[in-house]
């Protein structure tokens, strides 16, 4: 398969009983029904079929957060995209491939990561129900090497490898392309406020006070003034297209019954479950309207690695409690469970719930430390 680059009132202080909807208590029935094969199945399945390397050429659409997306000529599968995932492709791009035991090595690594993933997307489903999950093929191809993919994937790669492999074993997912009704869809993500395009900066000392104030509220170290207002301007600080959402819920009484269900999925699936939802990635949660009515869509709603969950974030509170350093892994995992952490509070602050996501430990470190922590991260 050659790969070709194109050129509302305050809140109750009382903490309810978690949502009973969505979660994995739900009635079997409903289980089953969830999954049942459907034509999207049925879809991916003749795609899978139809689009072999000697029919039809995929060209380089987009780069996403983890993802590499192409498209075919095609046009019975137009609406069919391929993702190569490469955080999980790149380093196999330093492997010698030719070296038998290498490849099975690195085929295996991915097949594992894999299972793991089709696991969560499992649980993700029988939280948020599987109208809310896009049916994804995923599997392990070899692909061919061309150095303006690599250039795409990783362009330190061509520094560090000079004799590339011909072909290297990717974790592709197929799936339908999506499509989002232009003024009927609302991204719910909320970019790293750490990062150096962030409209708030910790690095800069006026926006420091800011900073520490909007995260010790969201992680629930505490707050003294208590109005509404308040509330959300500490919200909007840290994540300033929450407006948007606010203008929405103000002007829409259908999405602000949406948006409170969600939210309230969005805090009892990640305190239960542990699980990272990538909420910096713009369209990876959504809700848009369809047929008059809105609805939850999570597109790409997990990061691949299996190994990024709360506890991570749960030891690293540990170790700078006791003022040790986090180490670069540490700051991986942090920056995306802490940014998930803050993000789905914030939006329970703008959907005027109380429910809230609370990892042990991460309150009791105060936000001018993990803010030093993060300075650290090369981004």
């Amino acid at each position: 398969m050659p790969l070709k680059a194109e050129q509302p009132t305050a809140a109750p202080q009382r903490r309810p009983p978690a949502p009973e909807p969505s979660g994995p208590a739900s009635s079997k029935k409903q289980k089953r029904e969830m999954r049942m094969p459907t034509r999207m199945d049925q879809g991916l399945a003749d795609a899978l079929s139809d689009l072999t390397p000697e029919t039809y050429l995929p060209h380089l659409m987009s780069k996403g957060g983890e993802h590499l997306v192409f498209e075919f000529d095609d046009p019975k599968h137009r609406n069919i995209v391929y993702k190569i995932n490469f955080y999980q492709t790149v380093p196999f791009l330093k492997y010698d491939l030719r070296n038998i035991h290498e490849r099975a090595a690195a085929e295996k690594n991915l097949q594992n990561a894999m299972e793991m993933q089709k696991n969560r997307l499992t649980i993700l489903r029988d939280y948020f129900g599987y109208h809310a999950v896009p049916a994804q093929h995923l599997m392990v191809r070899d692909i061919p090497v061309s150095k303006a993919v690599i250039r795409r994937l990783d362009p330190t790669v061509l520094d560090a490898v000079t004799d590339l492999p011909d072909t290297v074993p990717a974790w592709v997912a197929v799936q339908r392309r999506l499509q989002f009704p232009e003024g009927d869809v609302v991204s719910l993500n909320g970019y790293y406020p750490e990062s150096p395009t962030a409209l708030l900066d910790p690095k800069d000392e006026d926006a420091q006070e800011v900073y520490d104030e909007a995260h010790d509220f969201l992680v629930g170290r505490g707050f003294t003034r208590k109005t509404r207002e308040d509330e959300l301007l500490l919200a909007f600080n840290m994540y300033r297209n929450l407006e948007q959402v606010w203008d929405r819920m103000s002007g829409d009484a259908a999405f602000a019954s949406k948006l409170k269900e969600t939210v309230k999925q969005l805090v009892a699936f990640t305190n239960e479950t542990g699980m990272v939802l990538d909420v910096a990635g713009r369209n990876n949660l959504v809700l848009l309207k369809k047929d008059g009515e809105w609805t939850l869509k999570l597109p790409d709603a997990l990061l691949p690695d299996d190994r990024l969950n709360m506890r991570q974030l749960e030891r690293a509170a540990g170790k700078l409690e006791t003022g040790s350093k986090l180490d670069s892994l540490d700051l991986s995992y942090v920056m995306n469970c802490l940014n998930t952490v803050r993000y789905i509070n914030a939006l329970a602050i703008v959907a005027g719930i109380p429910d809230r996501v609370n990892v042990p430990g991460v309150k009791d470190v105060p936000a001018s430390r993990w803010r030093g922590e993060m300075s650290r991260i090369h981004w």
